[in-house]
């Protein structure tokens, strides 16, 4: 599987300057064979497609995030002990793609963009190839000559919140105003988030999942200028418990927008 390694592609930069970088990784079936790491069975045989995006010509990079057929239980983050493994990376499973062995993925020449969605993330289209083989397309003493294997098509979209700006090109003042939480990660006590108004107007701070679909608005509504914070607890706008993970809190304050990343565990 390590054939795939270093293997990275980067799509154009379309007129906003979204952008996507793909890359191929196996570390996670590496762990398991060479260093029985027994958490990461489910992946011995499948290399993730990584994922990480920029809505700024590349400048910046969003966390990567990892894509493949491996279906794994909620309970598969976490320890016999109930400690969360602390993965920096979301491993997210695609059903499309479910029992294929995903090499050598190559994304278009650029994302489509494909409109707002009701929170107002932007949704970008990416068509993507791939080469699903057993023998990772090579011969292997013990095992034969590799199989032909399939050339897989895909089309994924991705919700992306800001920083990624559709209709305005301009970026974004990042001024330090939003802080990160803390503790971080965070329990069903729940976690504190502390952030700067600079001027008395219409302040959002709202919580996103890995995919950009709004979980939680914490604040949205006009605020004075001062230091402010707010403790969220995990709930999401429902009132129901959001799942352990990684998610992304997002601050918009005058022509301000700032996202940091926090990560909910049991």
């Amino acid at each position: 599987m390590f054939f795939n390694l270093n293997h990275l592609k980067v799509t154009n930069a379309d007129e906003n300057g979204v952008m996507a970088m793909v890359w191929l990784d196996s570390t996670a079936g590496r762990d398991f064979l060479a260093d029985n790491l027994t958490y990461w069975e489910p992946y011995q045989n499948t290399p993730e497609i990584y994922v990480a995006f920029s809505g700024n010509n590349g400048n910046t990079w969003s966390e990567p995030l990892a894509l493949s057929g491996v279906d794994v239980a909620d309970d598969f983050w976490y320890e016999d002990n109930g400690n969360f493994l602390g993965f920096n990376e979301s491993h997210e499973y695609v059903p499309a793609w479910d029992g294929m062995t995903t090499m050598y993925a190559y994304p278009s020449e650029y994302l489509k963009y494909m409109g707002n969605d009701e929170e107002g993330n932007s949704i970008h289209r990416m068509f993507m190839m791939f080469h699903s083989d057993d023998n990772w397309g090579s011969s292997i003493v013990g095992e034969g000559q590799a199989g032909a294997g399939e050339v897989i098509m895909s089309a994924l979209d991705f919700h992306l919140p800001a920083p990624v700006s559709i209709e305005d090109n301009a970026q974004p003042q990042i001024s330090g105003q939003l802080r990160q939480n803390y503790p971080n990660p965070f329990s069903p006590a729940g976690t504190t988030i502390e952030y700067n108004v600079k001027s008395n107007g219409t302040v959002n701070l709202s919580v996103f999942n890995i995919k950009g679909q709004l979980v939680k608005t914490l604040v949205d509504g006009v605020q004075s200028a001062d230091n402010h914070s707010i403790i969220w607890n995990g709930e999401d706008n429902q009132g129901i418990d959001a799942a352990s993970g990684v998610y992304f809190y997002r601050l918009k304050s005058g022509n301000t927008v700032e996202t940091k990343k926090l990560i909910k565990i049991k």
